[in-house]
């Protein structure tokens, strides 16, 4: 069963074109198979996020939100509605920013991994 939970999951992001909260996931599997326990749905998350299959962040509203798209991009928040959009960035940006931060940082940790987003106002909001 997990497989196929996987599965609905995948083709979900894959095609909402949004980045999905935990409730949006929830309720396209229980419209596409019924009620599924929170436990099988928690293991196939962390299942297709180990196999980079999925990403997971953290939204404006300190909601945990996934997506499908899992090459290195950032993204942009809006700070009214909580829209999240992607950003992709030339890869000697993110070098540039990385190397900074190793700098700062070397005296106490290692730099590992760059998570950072914008944050603003989208212009659907902005225009009403």
């Amino acid at each position: 069963m997990n497989e196929k939970i996987k599965k609905t999951i995948l083709y979900f992001l894959d095609n909402s074109g949004k980045h999905a909260s935990y409730g949006d996931i929830i309720k396209y599997l229980n419209d596409e198979m019924g009620n599924l326990d929170d436990k099988e749905i928690n293991e196939a998350l962390a299942g297709l996020t180990k196999e980079n299959k999925i990403i997971s962040h953290i939204s404006v509203n300190k909601e945990k939100r996934y997506e499908a798209e899992v090459r290195r991009h950032y993204h942009f928040i809006c700070n009214n509605c909580g829209a999240v959009k992607d950003i992709f960035m030339e890869q000697g940006a993110v070098n540039m920013l990385s190397d900074h931060a190793q700098k700062i940082a070397k005296s106490f940790a290692r730099v590992d991994k760059i998570n950072m987003s914008f944050q603003g106002i989208c212009h659907q909001c902005r225009d009403k």
